[in-house]
Order: structure tokens, then sequence, then C-alpha cells
């Protein structure tokens, strides 16, 4: 097993602390909700503890876990949501980071039955992709992580279905920036509806924004 980095680790660890913060400030959480973790290495993950408010953490508070998931330092136990985000690490490559959160406008809509998947507007295909959905699974079991294998193989922004949102990115900063274009997205679609009908981007645009943005098909691969 390889040696931890401590210099990227006390970096992993204040950025993870940071946006734990801005996720309570920006109402993206509330109470000892979401997660979040980080990849150190090829053999270990830093992570939020389980039962922590993420408003309030401090770097000491973070656990380090191998990649099945058992803790190698730290006296805190990862959320049983770390299933989720040690199957993202498994399937992706290219993950540095994963953000769990319960963002209200996108959560709601799941409960409206309103897909955020048709594009309607331009930048969340520039800065997402084509955002996701899981069907409900109880949280933190291998069921919801089954349901969710094929969307996190394919996307970087995905809504749980009554639960909340799983963002992807390079390092912690990225996935949040993720989280946040995410319920950006789900507040304009929201309140374009209650002002009348929402007509989605032609595919032939959308085809065009995926190009712009580097993307060989609408899967954002």
């Amino acid at each position: 097993m390889s040696e931890i980095d401590r210099e990227r680790e006390r970096e992993l660890r204040h950025a993870i602390v940071e946006v734990g913060r801005w996720m309570w400030e920006r109402n993206h959480i509330a109470g000892t909700d979401g997660n979040i973790s980080a990849r150190l290495d090829q053999d270990h993950l830093l992570t939020t503890p389980s039962g922590i408010a993420k408003g309030r953490m401090n770097t000491s508070d973070l656990v380090i876990t191998d990649l099945s998931g058992r803790v190698m330092e730290g006296n805190g136990r990862p959320s049983s949501e770390l299933k989720v985000h040690l199957a993202t690490y498994r399937l992706r490559s290219d993950v540095g980071s994963v953000v769990h959160a319960h963002p209200r406008t996108a959560v709601a809509l799941t409960l409206a039955g309103v897909s955020l998947a048709p594009v309607v507007i331009p930048e969340t295909v520039l800065t997402l992709g084509i955002i996701a959905a899981a069907d409900y699974e109880t949280p933190g079991t291998e069921a919801l992580v089954s349901v969710m294998e094929e969307s996190l193989l394919r996307h970087d922004a995905i809504i749980m279905d009554r639960h909340g949102s799983i963002t992807l990115g390079t390092d912690p900063y990225h996935a949040y920036n993720r989280l946040e274009s995410l319920e950006h997205a789900a507040q304009i679609l929201f309140m374009a509806r209650a002002l009348g009908n929402v007509e989605p981007l032609p595919e032939t645009e959308v085809a065009h924004l995926f190009e712009l943005a580097g993307h060989t098909d609408q899967n954002g691969e």
C-alpha cells in the first residue's frame, strides 16, 4: 500500500472543510446531512465522518479509509453513503472528489416528477453535461449503488429521487461547483415552470453545445 503524501493530505483536509462550510451556508444541506470525499492516492480516500455537521467541521475530524471503506486513520466512522463514493472511484479513474448534498430545489423537482435531464439552458451542458436521474433506493444501501452505477460511469451530476445529488470533480472545489450549477439549473427550471410552459433546447443545439464543451456525445463522454 502506498505511503500517504502528507502535504496533499493537508491541502485536501482544508478543501473538504471549506466545501462543507459552503454547503451548509448556502442551504445545500441541513444538520449533519451530506458527505464529501477526496482521493488521496491509489490506495486511500479522505472523507467526512458520519454524524458531523459539515458547517462546523475541523480538519482533524476527517478520516482516511482504504478503497474498501475500512478506516485507516481517524476517530470517526465513514457515512454509510460512502458506498456510492467508493463505487465512483472504482468506476472512474478521472474523479478526484465526490460531493453528496440535498439541494432543496433539485430534490423538490424529483418529488414532483420533474426531470432535470432535458436541456433548457446552455450553461448546464457546458458545466455539467446531462444531469442524470437515479431511481429511489434506500440511502446507504448496496441497492442504491446498483441503480447508480451506470449513471456514475457516464455523468458528473446525478440527482437521486427523493434524496439528493451526487456531483463529481477533480477535487472538492470542482465537485462543489458542479453542485452549485445543478441547484442553479433546478431553480431556473422551477421558476420557469411556474411562469408557463418550458421548451427544451433543440437537439441540434444540444449536440453543438456538447461539441463546444469537448464531449463526444450527450452522455458526457
